[in-house]
């Protein structure tokens, strides 16, 4: 992504959005919940929970979320903390949402490379 642009999509669209210029979704209490980061982080997190809700519906629902996250380029760390907020929130949903961000079948790249980095950290 350019880093002079902020890169933000709905179902069916994608707009580029200077950077620098926040890109708001529909005013919405999800957004509050993201008000500790940088504000184009936290508007960017808070349209990709918005874009995730209907997905969670169909029958593969959080998987297609991981893909919907994945095929955006959303890093695995953003994708722990939109698939959190789905999650309800919270401390206790982290490590769900950990489990479900590296273990998606979106994801098996970077689960492949987590193991093979926890391997050579063992042999250390």
């Amino acid at each position: 992504m350019n880093t002079d642009t902020v890169n933000t999509r709905t179902a069916n669209t994608a707009t580029v959005v200077p950077a620098g210029i926040v890109p708001h979704p529909r005013e919405s209490p999800v957004l509050d919940n993201f008000r500790s980061y940088a504000p184009e982080r936290a508007a960017r997190l808070a349209l990709l929970v918005e874009q995730s809700l209907p997905l969670l519906e169909r029958e593969d629902g959080m998987e297609a979320v991981q893909h919907l996250l994945r095929s955006q380029g959303t890093s695995v760390i953003d994708s722990i903390i939109v698939t959190r907020e789905l999650l309800g929130g919270g401390a206790s949903a982290l490590p769900e949402a950990k489990s479900v961000v590296l273990l998606s079948a979106a994801r098996s790249r970077e689960l492949r490379i987590h193991h093979q980095l926890v391997e050579e950290l063992e042999k250390a």
